[in-house]
């Protein structure tokens, strides 16, 4: 009940508000394999979450959450703030029913999906929105990359025919592919 979501949300920092006057909206049912429940959290009168509660639904699935609140406060520690400012922060964990629960920040923005998928958007908004999406991929993966293998007298060229063929040879490849793989 309202007591329980109040104690869950005592230890974390909700911004300036208290605990007290949070108000949840629980949001079920996303396109993965329904391992937790999510619920927005709202102080006060705002009309925007001061917080997001992931909780795993089933013990089982408490590795994962635990697992996301490790991997969000390592990249909020070794990302430059540009990135780090676009990924939820950690505020806490917990347990609810032996089950793990995560209180991070939200995110705040529109999703890509709604820009690009929607009906009646130009083509340039849409083209934009993606470069924008790649880019803060490209900046990610920069950031994020552990090193850069040497590939020695290995050209780009023999490293993608190659794996074409590794490609090719595992998987077969459509009469669409193998024309890509000639125009390539």
């Amino acid at each position: 009940g309202y007591d329980a979501w109040t104690r869950l949300l005592g230890s974390a920092q909700l911004g300036d508000a208290p605990a007290e006057s949070a108000e949840p909206l629980l949001v079920t049912v996303g396109p993965d394999d329904r391992s937790r429940a999510v619920g927005l959290v709202f102080a006060g009168a705002s009309a925007e979450p001061c917080a997001v509660v992931k909780v795993a639904r089933l013990a089982q699935f408490s590795d994962r959450t635990e697992l996301e609140f490790e991997v969000l406060r390592a990249l909020q520690t070794h990302l430059p703030s540009s990135l780090a400012d676009s990924l939820p922060t950690p505020l806490g964990t917990g347990s609810r029913y032996d089950a793990a629960v995560l209180v991070e920040t939200p995110v705040h923005g529109q999703c890509l999906a709604a820009s690009c998928a929607a009906w009646g958007v130009p083509l340039a908004r849409k083209v934009d929105d993606l470069r924008a999406a790649t880019n803060w991929l490209t900046a990610f993966h920069r950031a994020t990359r552990l090193s850069t293998p040497d590939c020695g007298a290995l050209t780009a060229e023999d490293w993608l025919e190659r794996s074409i063929t590794r490609y090719g040879q595992r998987f077969g490849s459509t009469p669409a592919e193998k024309h890509l793989w000639n125009v390539l």
